[in-house]
């Protein structure tokens, strides 16, 4: 077996490497002593270590730092539709730009930020500004009834109509001006047939 890398000093979550253990695990990788933020020393296995698996000495588990939980939910979902193209709801989000922060690229800050504003388990979050990020300025928590009413398909003014409907009038697709303005393709139907904002030229 070769040499094993040199991982004192290292930084993982919670835990700070001290120095090598003696003692080596049943796969014949290396252990590592590591100091927790609480003070207490704990010994690590090399991967968990290099896999960032580890989070502390035991003193924060994954039930209590979010994994698997509803909020660890709401986090994901949030990256999903600004990240991930696949996503069915990324045209309405990372496909017009809108932006998970940096803090919030990690599921702690974003954890600690909720329970310390308004999160419970019966609210959804909800940008203020339709078309901001995904930001602690922008975000809050509210009911399923409010989120729905602050949806941007409730936001389009009679100015953004005129400018639906002159893309229509030019021959731009449908999916393509939904994805411009964050509506619903049926919406652009609508407002094409005239059934929505008819009145508006």
């Amino acid at each position: 077996m070769g040499a094993a890398i040199n991982l004192t000093g290292t930084r993982v979550n919670r835990l700070t490497v001290i120095r090598r253990h003696e003692e080596n695990t049943r796969y014949g990788s290396y252990k590592w002593v590591c100091r927790c933020e609480c003070g207490k020393e704990a010994i690590i296995a090399a991967g968990n270590l290099r896999s960032g698996h580890a989070v502390s000495c035991g003193c924060v588990r994954k039930p209590h730092s979010g994994f698997g939980t509803r909020i660890y939910g709401i986090w994901k979902g949030m990256k999903e539709r600004c990240l991930n193209p696949k996503s069915e709801s990324f045209i309405h989000y990372g496909g017009r730009g809108i932006k998970v922060c940096e803090e919030w690229m990690a599921f702690v800050p974003f954890r600690d930020w909720a329970l310390a504003n308004g999160y419970s388990d019966d609210l959804q979050i909800d940008r203020e500004a339709v078309d901001g990020n995904y930001e602690p300025g922008n975000c809050r928590f509210v009911t399923g009834t409010v989120n729905n009413q602050n949806k941007r398909t409730t936001k389009l003014n009679d100015e953004r109509v005129r400018e639906i409907r002159k893309l229509l009038n030019e021959g731009k697709k449908q999916k393509e001006i939904g994805a411009i303005y964050g509506v619903p393709q049926n919406a652009i139907s609508q407002i094409k047939s005239g059934k929505l904002w008819g009145s508006i030229q």
